[in-house]
């Protein structure tokens, strides 16, 4: 996965520019659908069972790979924990992602 491993170095190095010192990276492999409603993400597994939702709004970056259109992310930031979680995706198949 190039895609993969490029964002995540674009994302370390935007990271020490920005001097963030705390990035927590969170890994699950899981069929989910991801939709956007009334400006909240929303993720739903097979089940149609709600995994997580966030606002759009707090989302401080969104990014998809250049050479790899199966693969985005966004950047969470918790203002309460002083944290910043990447939310990273993988999709089957390019037409899976739409914009």
């Amino acid at each position: 996965m190039t895609g993969t491993h490029g964002i995540l170095e674009m994302l370390i190095v935007d990271l020490k520019k920005k001097k963030i010192d705390t990035c927590v990276i969170l890994v699950a492999y899981k069929l989910i659908s991801l939709g956007v409603e009334d400006g909240i993400l929303q993720a739903y597994n097979q089940d149609f069972e709600l995994q997580f939702s966030h606002r759009v709004s707090l989302m401080t970056r969104f990014s998809q790979a250049d050479m790899d259109a199966c693969t985005f992310l966004y950047l969470l930031k918790d203002d309460h924990d002083n944290l910043l979680y990447c939310y990273l995706f993988v999709a089957k198949t390019p037409s899976d992602v739409s914009k």
